[in-house]
């Protein structure tokens, strides 16, 4: 963050923000597995539950903040805020006591999670690249090695310490649970399209300003963090089946809205396609 807000051009911001993006992935990936560790199974469901409001007040925070903070001073704020929160959040941190399973060893996960760092970034510099026309020797390198990344991340994951398989390629005896990944890493690809684009259209196509549009886009996060902890009562009385689908279908109907909205429709239209962007 202070390197992102010290940056005098686009390409160290850029640079510094792949940092940045390395830690935040490693903090997603972490938070959900505490719960699994920390908590009985009997709890998890409502550890999850206030995990998942927390994230959406968060989210909710974020870009109402950062659209003031850009609104009323220079975007270098934005990053500088993060300083303070961060040592506080360092601080409680080193006062966890940490909870690893025993059987976890020898496990490559720090090669594992540099190559799939790698091909996510390489990835993602060659759609841009790709998505603006521009073809070039590099873009083919890039995508090269984008694709010996991801073959070295299934190759580590292969087998742990005992032998055991990480990762079935055929599926076998693991289809349910394989099946219910690819569909978490489809709308959760489609989730990030999304809050790519839709920033965009807000403060682009439909005019409005950054305060705006930050207050707009917590709409729906607003919303999500009210249902969280009464969803994960619902997931631990009913199962999970029933409000992972509404979620679905709910996403289903926000990407068919937006896939005709129009500033001409008005701000009822854009409450309604919002409202419809929560997640449970």
């Amino acid at each position: 963050s202070v390197g992102c807000a010290m940056s005098g051009d686009r390409g160290v911001l850029i640079a510094f923000r792949f940092v940045q993006g390395l830690g935040a992935a490693m903090m997603v990936s972490a938070t959900p597995a505490m719960c699994t560790s920390m908590l009985p199974p009997e709890r998890r469901h409502m550890g999850m539950a206030y995990m998942n409001a927390a994230c959406c007040v968060a989210i909710i925070l974020g870009p109402a903040l950062g659209g003031l903070i850009t609104g009323l001073s220079e975007w270098h704020w934005i990053f500088l805020i993060n300083v303070p929160v961060g040592l506080i959040v360092v601080a409680l941190a080193l006062r966890i006591r940490e909870v690893s399973p025993s059987n976890m060893s020898g496990m490559p996960e720090p090669a594992r999670a540099a190559a799939m760092f790698v091909a996510v970034a390489t990835g993602m510099v060659v759609l841009e690249l790709w998505t603006g026309g521009l073809f070039a020797w590099y873009t083919a390198v890039l995508a090269a090695i984008c694709v010996l990344s991801m073959a070295a991340f299934l190759a580590l994951g292969r087998r742990g310490t005992g032998g055991e398989r990480l990762i079935d390629i055929p599926l076998r005896g693991n289809g349910r649970y394989y099946a219910i990944t690819v569909l978490f890493l489809v709308n959760s690809i489609i989730g990030c399209g999304v809050m790519y684009l839709l920033p965009y259209y807000l403060t682009g196509s439909a005019g409005y300003g950054t305060l705006a549009a930050g207050l707009l886009l917590s709409v729906a996060t607003t919303v999500s963090a009210v249902f969280s902890i009464p969803a994960g009562r619902w997931c631990r009385e009913y199962g999970c089946v029933l409000p992972s689908n509404v979620s679905l279908v709910m996403r289903v109907v926000f990407c068919g809205m937006l896939a005709v909205i129009e500033p001409s429709m008005g701000l009822a239209f854009l409450l309604m396609q919002l409202l419809s962007l929560i997640h449970i």
